[in-house]
C-alpha cells in the first residue's frame, strides 16, 4: 500500500517512513508547504492541513502536527511550538523554563484522508518528558525540530538529540506513537495503491 505524507519536515518523514515500513504501507514524500492556521489544539492544525492538502493532491495522504506543551506554563507553547521556536529559539524556550528540569509533553496528531471518507480520520499520541536546563547533543538526520536538544523522553537519561539512530529507533519501538497507532489500523485508513 502505498500513502503520500505531505510535510516538508524531513526528520518527520524520515521517522514516518520507518514506523510504516513494518505495516507494509510505503510512505511516499510529498515536499509540499502547508498553510498553517492558527488553532487552539495541534488536532486542528492537522485536520486544517490534511484537508488542505487533499485538496491540492486527490491522493491518499497524511500529515502530521505535533506540539510541545508545558504544563506549569498552561500547555504553552502547544499549536504554537513552530512559531515559537522560530521566534525566540531552545534559548528563549529555556528561559520561559528558567532553566530547571521541567516537565513536559509532546502530543503528535496524524490526520488522514483518502477518497473513501467523507472528513479526516485522526490519530494522535502523547510522549511524556521533561526540558533539560541546557540544550545537549548534535544534529540528527531524523530530528523533528531543535526540541530535540532540550527534550528528554520520560525513562531516558538522552535528549533525542543525543541519541544515534539506533537508540532512537530503540526508543520509538517502546513508544505507542501516533505512527504505530495509525499503522496498526488498516481497516480505517487504508483504501489500496495510489
Amino acid at each position: 500500500m502505498k500513502i503520500h505524507f505531505v510535510t516538508t519536515n524531513r526528520g518527520k518523514f524520515l521517522t514516518a517512513k520507518a514506523a510504516l515500513g513494518k505495516y507494509d504501507i510505503e510512505v511516499i514524500h510529498e515536499p509540499v508547504e502547508i498553510p498553517e492556521i492558527r488553532a487552539e489544539t495541534v488536532e486542528e492544525v492537522a485536520i486544517d492541513k490534511v484537508i488542505w492538502a487533499w485538496q491540492k493532491l486527490s491522493k491518499p495522504l497524511f500529515v502530521i502536527d505535533a506540539g510541545l506543551h508545558i504544563p506549569s506554563l498552561n500547555g504553552f507553547p502547544g499549536p504554537f511550538s513552530k512559531f515559537v521556536l522560530e521566534k525566540i529559539g531552545v534559548e528563549g524556550m529555556l528561559r520561559l523554563t528558567e532553566r530547571k528540569e521541567t516537565p513536559a509533553y509532546f502530543i503528535d496528531a496524524l490526520a488522514y484522508m483518502d477518497e473513501r471518507l467523507s472528513k479526516p480520520k485522526l490519530f494522535t499520541a502523547k510522549i511524556h518528558g521533561v526540558l533539560i536546563s541546557e540544550p545537549r547533543g548534535e544534529a540528527r538526520e531524523y530530528a523533528w525540530s531543535d526540541y530535540f536538544y532540550i527534550f528528554k523522553p520520560q525513562g531516558e537519561e538522552k535528549t533525542l538529540a543525543e541519541m544515534n539512530k539506533d537508540e532512537y529507533a530503540k526508543w520509538r519501538e517502546n513508544l505507542q506513537t501516533v505512527t504505530e497507532t495509525f499503522g496498526e489500523r488498516p481497516a480505517e485508513k487504508a483504501s489500496g495503491q495510489s
